[in-house]
């Protein structure tokens, strides 16, 4: 990989969805 130790975009994207969903939830 050329990134080496950098954090996967998928990863990524997956935690951004959790933090979306738990804001959500603050919200309701």
């Amino acid at each position: 990989m050329i990134y080496g130790d950098a954090i996967p975009f998928d990863k990524l994207i997956e935690r951004i969805r959790e933090l979306n969903e738990r804001f959500r939830n603050i919200e309701q």
